[in-house]
C-alpha cells in the first residue's frame, strides 16, 4: 500500500519519509491511501497478530514488516454494575500495552523507508514500545521523558537499548524540546505521525473478527491524545466502506478529572479543544495531555 501525508487543515502533501513532524499551517498529518480492501477467507490460515490484516496496512513488503507477534489479546467477559461487558486485555502485549500496535506498524514504515535513527517522546509506554521495536528493527532510538515518568516504564526503554533523555518539566516540556532535535532526525511520534494509529486500529479489527464481525454495542477506552479511539473510528470507516460490518459502535471516550481537555470542549459543544493546565496529580500519567494534537 503506497501512502502520502496530507494536512489536515490545508491538505498539502508530503512524502512519508520527510523530517516535517507537521505542515507548515500547523496542521496535522492525515495518511492518504487507496481504500483498503481484506478477504476475511484468508484470515482463517494466518498468525494471530495484527499483521494478519496485512492488506489494511501500510507497508508495501513483507520482509520489512517488524513484529514481535503482537495482537489477538483475549476478549474477557466481565460484569461491572449489573451489566455484561468485556475487556480487550491489550496490556498482554510484548511491552506490555497496547503502543506494540502502533509501534509494529510505524516503525516497519520507518525500516521500508531506510531511516537508521529516530526519536520520540513519551510519558512511558510509548516510548517503550518504540525503543522495543526499533531494536528488533536494528534501528538507533533516543527516548525524551519527563522526569516525573514512572521508574519502571525509563528502566525498561533503557534496557531495550534506546538512549533515555529525562526532560525537567511537565509533558509538554518533553514534546516542546523535541521538536527542536526533530528538525535533523526523523520523529518518530506516536501523537503525531498517523502511522501510528495505522497499528491501533487493528484492535477494532480484531474485536469485530472475534464477535464472528458483529460490531458491539460501545466501546469505552481512556483518551489523551486520542490514538485509541481515532485507530478505533478509523478502522470503523474502512470495515463499513468494505462492507464487512454494517454498522459502527457507539464510542465512548473517558478523561482524568485531573486534565480533561476533550471532555470540556465536547460538554460545551465546541468543535475545538482549548488547551488545559493540570489541576492535581493523576496516576492516569499516560492520559495527561493538556493539549492533545488531534483534539
Amino acid at each position: 500500500m503506497n501512502v502520502n501525508y496530507i494536512c489536515s487543515r490545508c491538505h498539502r502533501r508530503f512524502a512519508v519519509n520527510t523530517l516535517a513532524f507537521k505542515c507548515e499551517c500547523g496542521g496535522a498529518f492525515e495518511l492518504e491511501k487507496e481504500p483498503p480492501k481484506l478477504s476475511l477467507a484468508r484470515l482463517k490460515s494466518r498468525a494471530n497478530s495484527i499483521w494478519r490484516y496485512r492488506e489494511v496496512l501500510p507497508v508495501v513488503k513483507d520482509e520489512n514488516i517488524v513484529t514481535l507477534g503482537e495482537g489477538m489479546t483475549p476478549l474477557v467477559e466481565e460484569r461491572i454494575f449489573d451489566k455484561e461487558i468485556l475487556l480487550k486485555l491489550d496490556y498482554l502485549f510484548p511491552s506490555g500495552s497496547y503502543k506494540d500496535r502502533g509501534a509494529s506498524v510505524l516503525v516497519s514504515k520507518i525500516k521500508e523507508l531506510g531511516i537508521k535513527t529516530v526519536i520520540d517522546d513519551s510519558s512511558g509506554n510509548a516510548g517503550a514500545a518504540i525503543a522495543a521495536y526499533c531494536a528488533r528493527a536494528g534501528i538507533t532510538c533516543e527516548i525524551c521523558c519527563p522526569e516525573s515518568a514512572s521508574a519502571g516504564k525509563l528502566v525498561q526503554i533503557s534496557l531495550y537499548g534506546a538512549k533515555l533523555n529525562k526532560i525537567p518539566g511537565s509533558r509538554e516540556d518533553t514534546a516542546k524540546f523535541i521538536q527542536e532535535k526533530a528538525r535533523e532526525v526523523f520523529y518518530a511520534s506516536h501523537n503525531r505521525n498517523p502511522l501510528f494509529m495505522e497499528g491501533t486500529k487493528t484492535v477494532f479489527y480484531e474485536i469485530c473478527e472475534q464477535l464472528n464481525w458483529k460490531v458491539p454495542d460501545s466501546i469505552i477506552t481512556p483518551v489523551g491524545y486520542g490514538s485509541i479511539i481515532l485507530g478505533i473510528a478509523l478502522a470503523g470507516r474502512e470495515l463499513k466502506d468494505m462492507g464487512v460490518i454494517s454498522n459502527l459502535p457507539k464510542l465512548i471516550a473517558v478523561q482524568t478529572e485531573a486534565i480533561p481537555p476533550i471532555y470540556e470542549a465536547f460538554t460545551k459543544g465546541e468543535t475545538k479543544v482549548t488547551p488545559l493546565a493540570q489541576v492535581r496529580h493523576t496516576y492516569a500519567e499516560g492520559i495527561a495531555c493538556l493539549n492533545p494534537i488531534r483534539g
